[in-house]
């Protein structure tokens, strides 16, 4: 075999070769990006780490393999992965050690069962919990001598050698997805298994296995060494695809063979407008592989500078090129390639460089069995002459033979990849591409909306193939509910169709779309970076979660997700077929309509195929809303947001999770006059803590968790009745506000503002960090979280309000100035689905208003020259059609507005001449409203009409000098009691804590609170009391101090 040299490196070769000589023990190998902007400071492993770490693992890897049984199989290294700055170590370790490595999602770990027989280690770089109830044949690493293990957060989990019965006894035993892989391992890098990888779904459709030798993937990495050598100054490559997906891989090896600095972003970070111009400036990348997708999403003025930045390589591929990067950029100084082909790694595509060209003429290309195709774009055949021509441009460099279909510049010297040529259909007996018919459609411009993105398909009906175009829209005025109706999409339809019959003409007849849908907003981009065509295919997320449910089902059978053969024919019963589909629809909603179809699908059809028929019938499940219309059919389908690594599934919190928070009321089932406040544990938090605590009871945490950050910056979760650490960061930036609990697609999260201005995401169940986002000015008031728009919504000392998507968790998702002044009150909501479209919201400049959300640059009522407010509006239902907002300013007087129009309803003069308001009021209970203020005092105020039904100064156990301000009290109802009596506990300023009788006829008789306990604090104390009770026998309260302690209480009887 012939040999060349690429950076002193020869072909073919291992992985483990892919290594540049010239690296300086020194020199950065890695940087893990956490976030971006002024204040982002890498983590960074030098090439005389990554070679320690490496060895290091390698030589586990082989002293492991060296005491199991002998075994006729390559053995698998399972990788799960998440973002890491040891995602190389991970890779190269594997590699070294001539073994398999096979990576994971580490949120979806369920395909490992498929092979997990063949799996001789799992490298866990996500910290997935039940690692070892998944796999039990599996124990962790330990070893406090290894340095890649002490000196950073991630396990290694090695298969238990004395457990036999966990190995194939009988090679038919394997699973089929297995099943046509060589065993035996040969020596050659030609045969050498290098690693196996699932494929995207793009191309072959979901849950396949790919099996990838070394010299297969090294020839990539021959070739893009030879295109981009290594230059004087070191530079780096941008890593833009998760591991799960080979492009990554290709960077990684690249990296290391041409000596240029790995630069691996936080999860999400890609998504952000601004992060690719970043990273090339802060972390001198040269050299970016993405799709054309995840190049879009930069800001255009972003995209501008990288396209005009000199030496900068930018490869796009995997999508249809965007011409309109040329077509808006006026200085193109990048050197700018197009992969034409299939992007995966192991059938690998020729690269061109894409030059400016003026197109004379478009011609579209595309491979067959007997040569190349060629047609103009329009349909019409080309003559002798022009074909040969055509065919003549791509003798050098050659294509690829792959089925994919390309568009020659008129300069003679570029090729533009449009598409695949599956997507070139005969219509009417006419062939067109619907890519072409897409492209023609983005380029239709409106004045009153922008086309975002188009997707055509070519639908069954009875009367033959429907071609239906599926068009993503964005309104350019704020007027979006009159843009987006149905009698303005049946006009843009009837717009787009003349547009087309001219642009198509004279032969357009078989390229107008039967059916429209329009769907507002941005397409949903895959974990690859993708496009999820979501008319034609389920969402990655979604098919994702579907797959994983059928192969936990299927496996309690015992049967492979991946068989060619049915049900009965592996054994099963039709009891057990029955039982099987009932448990399949209470996971799977969607295709309960389809039960009785897809039963008689899982007699007939192979379980691979059944599994196809299931996610074709779960996306057809979700049907399109239909809009009337004289003409072919039009659809409108509801909003869509733009989302990234995942689906945009919005559930009920409620479901799946309690939130227990300040200022509330709960009950319980024996309290009595005699409760009071037993200590249970504290738990030091290093500085004082002024911010209050928010409890959890979910599904994914074995008890309920108390959450809570204090001012050093440590944010920790807690056991609630123990008070053991769950998990704990220290984000090293001031806490004063409570967390918020909110979720994204799949994921319970929790969110926390600081004083730098920061907003973090935290996993709930493991503590990850999934986000943070940068708002102007600090933090003091809690975020609300708005489960129907998944968003979370907050105010600043930046003087704005603030919109944040977990689900696209890159940047802001909307600003609004409000009155530009400091916004320290949490903002407020209606529950209400009719009034989910208001937030409320108070300023220190002494403006009320609300805020739609449907379109929130538009402020629909505005209250202005009050006083400055700090406690948070609150929503009163009490005329379900028109609910008030009750503010209380801090001169202590109460204004009642109507939340639909801002009308004052009521309002009160000050409560007191030496009283302010700074805490928030307690829920309202039966029109009354509890409002704590600076001088000790407590009022009861008719939340109704605002008149004072009852006040009291708490004094008792007060010294001199001491702060007498009260905190938000939350309340107690006594359900198992003949009188049905209320407690309400409140905290002082000074550290007293009060259990409070408060009877229906303290309310009805305007009597006071009758203190029934009390409990001193060793300081000073600014936390609201928070209560966990939810109807049980047991209380607890939790409660911040300024003496750096959280303590948990239980409120007993004697």
């Amino acid at each position: 075999m012939r040999q060349f040299e690429f950076s002193s490196i020869p072909w073919p070769c291992y992985l483990e070769d892919c290594v540049s000589p010239c690296w300086k023990p020194s020199s950065p190998c890695v940087q893990f990006w956490s976030k971006i902007g002024a204040e982002a400071i890498p983590t960074t492993l030098t090439f005389a780490e990554f070679d320690d770490y490496t060895s290091q693992l390698c030589n586990i890897f082989i002293t492991h393999i060296s005491r199991l049984p002998n075994y006729l199989f390559v053995p698998i290294v399972a990788i799960l992965w998440s973002p890491h700055v040891l995602t190389t170590v991970a890779v190269h370790a594997v590699a070294k050690a001539r073994l398999c490595f096979f990576p994971v999602d580490g949120d979806d770990p369920s395909i490992l069962k498929e092979i997990e027989r063949y799996v001789v280690a799992i490298i866990d770089l996500r910290k997935s919990k039940h690692i070892t109830e998944l796999f039990k044949h599996f124990s962790p690493y330990k070893n406090s001598e290894t340095n890649v293990f002490t000196n950073y957060d991630w396990r290694l989990f090695l298969r238990n050698p004395f457990s036999p019965s966990s190995w194939i006894d009988n090679i038919e035993d394997r699973p089929v997805a297995l099943s046509d892989v060589h065993l035996e391992e040969k020596s050659g890098s030609f045969t050498h298994l290098a690693y196996a990888i699932t494929s995207s779904g793009s191309s072959g459709g979901p849950g396949k296995i790919a099996f990838i030798s070394d010299a297969c993937f090294t020839a990539n990495i021959s070739d893009l060494c030879l295109r981009f050598p290594t230059g004087h100054v070191q530079k780096s490559v941008l890593l833009t695809a998760p591991l799960t997906f080979d492009p990554s891989l290709v960077q990684m090896y690249f990296a290391l063979t041409t000596g240029r600095c790995l630069i691996i972003p936080d999860s999400g970070l890609l998504c952000h407008p601004h992060s690719m111009a970043f990273f090339c400036r802060a972390a001198h990348v040269d050299w970016l592989q993405c799709t054309p997708s995840l190049f879009m999403l930069q800001s255009q003025t972003d995209r501008h500078q990288i396209l005009s930045t000199p030496g900068i390589n930018v490869l796009l591929g995997g999508e249809p090129f965007p011409l309109a990067l040329y077509e808006n950029s006026k200085v193109v100084n990048a050197n700018l390639y197009n992969i034409y082909g299939v992007t995966e790694v192991s059938c690998w595509a020729t690269l061109y460089k894409n030059l400016r060209c003026n197109y004379k003429y478009e011609l579209v290309l595309s491979r067959e069995a007997s040569g190349f195709h060629v047609f103009r774009r329009t349909g019409a055949h080309l003559s002798l002459a022009a074909y040969r021509n055509c065919v003549s441009k791509l003798c050098s460099p050659a294509p690829w033979p792959t089925g994919d279909l390309v568009l020659p510049g008129s300069c003679g010297e570029c090729l533009w990849f449009v598409g695949r040529k599956d997507r070139s259909k005969k219509r009417f007996g006419h062939q067109i591409c619907l890519e072409t018919l897409e492209a023609a459609i983005c380029k239709y411009q409106h004045r009153w909306v922008d086309i975002k993105y188009c997707r055509c398909k070519l639908s069954p009906s009875r009367s033959g193939q429907l071609l239906v175009a599926f068009i993503w829209v964005n309104s350019r005025s704020n007027r979006t509910d009159y843009h987006l109706s149905n009698s303005f999409l049946r006009h843009l339809r009837y717009r787009i169709v003349f547009y087309l019959r001219d642009f198509f003409s004279p032969n357009a007849a078989p390229w107008i779309p039967a059916g429209f849908v329009f769907r507002k907003g941005l397409p949903i981009l895959s974990a690859h970076g993708k496009i999820c065509h979501l008319a034609g295919v389920v969402p990655i997320e979604q098919r994702g979660k579907l797959m994983m449910t059928l192969r936990l089902l299927m496996m309690d059978y015992g049967f492979s997700l991946h068989s060619k053969r049915t049900f009965f024919e592996l054994g099963g019963s039709s009891l057990q077929a029955i039982h099987f589909m009932e448990t399949l629809v209470q996971h799977c909603h969607e295709i309960k309509k389809s039960k009785a179809k897809l039963l008689a699908k899982l007699f007939s059809l192979s379980i691979s195929e059944f599994a196809r028929a299931v996610i074709s019938c779960s996306f057809s499940g979700n049907s399109f809303k239909r809009t009337t219309a004289p003409f072919r059919r039009v659809y409108h389908l509801p909003e869509s947001q733009a989302c990234f690594h995942r689906d945009s599934l919005v559930f009920n919190p409620s479901r799946h999770a309690q939130i227990f928070i300040s200022g509330t009321a709960q009950l319980h089932n024996n309290l009595n006059k005699s409760g009071y406040f037993r200590p249970l544990w504290r738990k030091p938090f290093e500085k004082c803590i002024d911010a209050s605590a928010i409890i959890i009871s979910a599904p994914t945490v074995k008890d309920p968790v108390v959450c809570i950050g204090s001012h050093s910056g440590l944010f920790s979760v807690a056991d609630l009745r123990t008070g053991t650490t769950v998990w704990s960061v220290n984000i090293k930036e001031r806490i004063e506000c409570s967390s918020t609990f909110g979720f994204d697609s799949s994921d319970l999260l929790i969110g926390v503002g600081t004083l730098s201005g920061n907003v973090h995401g935290f996993h709930l169940d493991s503590g990850r960090l999934l986000w943070t986002i940068h708002v102007e000015g600090a933090v003091k008031g809690t975020p609300l979280f708005l489960p129907q728009k998944s968003l979370f919504v907050l105010g600043s000392h930046g003087r704005k309000v603030y919109a944040i998507d977990p689900r696209t968790p890159c940047g802001l998702s909307w600003i609004n100035s409000f009155d530009n002044s400091p916004i320290v009150a949490p903002i407020s909501s209606n529950d209400s689905p009719e009034f989910a479209d208001q937030i409320f919201v108070a300023s220190l400049g002494g403006m009320v208003g609300s805020i739609d959300l449907r379109n929130p640059e538009r402020t629909l009522w505005s209250i202005r020259g009050m006083p400055p407010v700090f406690a948070k509006p609150i929503v009163y239902n009490e005329a379900p059609h028109n609910p008030s907002v009750v503010v209380s300013f801090v001169d202590s007087t109460i204004h009642s507005y109507s939340s639909i129009s801002g009308k004052q309803l009521w309002r009160t003069q000050r409560l007191c001449a030496t009283s302010n308001v700074f805490k928030d009021a307690l829920t309202p209970v039966q029109n009354n409203l509890l409002i704590p203020t600076n001088n000790g005092m407590l009022f009861n105020v008719n939340a109704s009409s605002g008149e004072v039904i009852w006040k009291q100064i708490l004094s008792e156990n007060l010294t001199a000098g001491e702060p007498t301000s009260l905190n938000t009290p939350s309340l107690l109802y006594s359900v198992n009691n003949s009188s049905k009596e209320r407690f309400l506990v409140l905290s002082r300023a000074d550290g007293n804590l009060f259990f409070c009788s408060y009877s229906k006829s303290c309310v009805d008789d305007s009597e006071p609170l009758s203190i029934l306990s009390s409990f001193k604090l060793p300081g000073h104390c600014f936390s609201n009391p928070v209560l966990f009770s939810h109807g049980s026998s047991e209380c607890f309260m939790v409660i911040g101090c300024r003496d750096d302690n959280l303590r948990c209480f239980s409120i007993a009887n004697d």
